[in-house]
């Protein structure tokens, strides 16, 4: 495991139910080290999550990709990014990124009162390439097989 040195032990595959549906993951617990305590004082202030202000300088398409596996979702011929843990400016913020780093057109959908982050379908298609090999095989699913070619 290309991580195992940052971890106190073994991951272990935890089970989740929701709506009578199981649901599958890895879960691993990192040391405390100095690196993750940077990470953590650009992501967290008062121990509430917040987009870092720097945020332009640090994202690349790795991110973006650990970002679509995590909190993406398929919506219509787009992809939803569930990031409704951050404020509507917030969003707004990390659109206007991804508009002017990687040409990317994204729109604020709101979603039980809290907002998700919209990729259009023709952004979708141009950011696939990109991001193609970073995305691993069981989270493709996630980028439309009827408009990408996932092979």
């Amino acid at each position: 495991m290309q991580l195992s040195h940052y971890c106190i032990a073994y991951p272990k595959l935890v089970k989740s139910r929701i709506n009578n549906k199981a649901y599958y993951g890895l879960q691993f617990m990192t040391r405390t080290l100095p690196c993750f305590s940077v990470l953590s004082l650009w992501f967290y202030k008062d121990n509430v999550k917040i987009m870092p202000h720097n945020l332009y300088d640090i994202i690349t398409y790795e991110s973006l990709a650990h970002i679509i596996m995590s909190d993406g979702a398929r919506n219509n011929r787009g992809l939803n990014l569930h990031l409704q843990n951050f404020s509507c400016k917030e969003l707004i913020f990390f659109m206007n990124i991804l508009k002017i780093k990687f040409d990317l057109d994204c729109t604020l959908h709101k979603s039980r009162n809290l907002y998700t982050v919209y990729i259009r379908s023709e952004s979708t298609k141009k950011l696939y390439p990109h991001i193609k090999d970073l995305i691993t095989p069981s989270m493709r699913y996630k980028l439309l097989d009827h408009f990408v070619n996932l092979s």
